[in-house]
């Protein structure tokens, strides 16, 4: 897993021969609460989880962290060792380590919701989540999930 903080700014356009005028991006706020949305790449769920916290708890998070979750497949499975190492990595650095440094913060994660569940998208694509989720909550740790429809 890796953890996303860095916010990007856009320059100012600069008048001809001067360097362009530099600003500053968005401070985080240690009081304001916060929204750790976890993502599995560049796919789409992590913004469409985005807009759902938007739509339904409006301007009541000041900061957004971005999680991305690690993935073990067969090529990167070098035994049990390594899964090991892995698991140390994440527990020691994520979402743990987020929660006590603010405590004042929700995880979210995005659910994909299909019009018709059929044998193959519930194996797919409804597990992972979930095992978050109560990953999370034995860590006593809130976590949400949030619909994300397919049409």
């Amino acid at each position: 897993m890796a953890l996303v903080t860095k916010a990007v700014s856009h320059p100012a356009p600069a008048a001809p021969g001067r360097a362009p005028k530099r600003t500053r991006g968005p401070r985080f706020d240690p009081k304001g609460k916060t929204a750790v949305i976890l993502v599995s790449g560049f796919n789409g769920t992590g913004l469409h989880t985005l807009l759902n916290v938007k739509r339904l708890f409006g301007d009541a998070f000041r900061n957004w962290f971005f999680m991305q979750a690690g993935i073990v497949d067969a090529d990167r499975f070098k035994g049990a060792e390594a899964i090991e190492k892995l698991r140390a990595h994440v527990d020691s650095e994520l979402a743990r380590g987020i929660f006590e440094k603010n405590p004042n913060c929700v995880f979210f994660g995005g659910q994909i919701v299909f019009p018709e569940e059929t044998f193959l998208s519930k194996l797919l694509f409804n597990h992972t989540t979930f095992a978050t989720q109560r990953r999370l909550h034995q860590l006593g740790i809130p976590f949400l999930i949030m619909p994300i429809r397919v049409r």
